[in-house]
């Protein structure tokens, strides 16, 4: 099973409701949306610079996203 990491951020109040507005206009969660952008930009990048290799994880200490 894939590890999930959790994020925090502070936002304007302004802005959250900005994308909220967008989220909902897009018919996704506030997270979805997040995780729609994150994504995005890296497909983004990849496309640009090649793919991002990852190095192989040998134990669960480890200090990386």
């Amino acid at each position: 099973m894939e590890k999930r990491k959790h994020i925090s951020i502070r936002v304007p109040e302004a802005t959250m409701k900005k994308f909220s507005h967008i989220s909902k206009y897009d018919d996704r969660s506030i997270s979805g949306q997040i995780m729609y952008l994150i994504n995005k930009s890296i497909r983004d990048f990849e496309e640009k610079h090649g793919k991002i290799e990852l190095p192989e994880e040998h134990s669960n200490d480890s200090k990386d996203f």
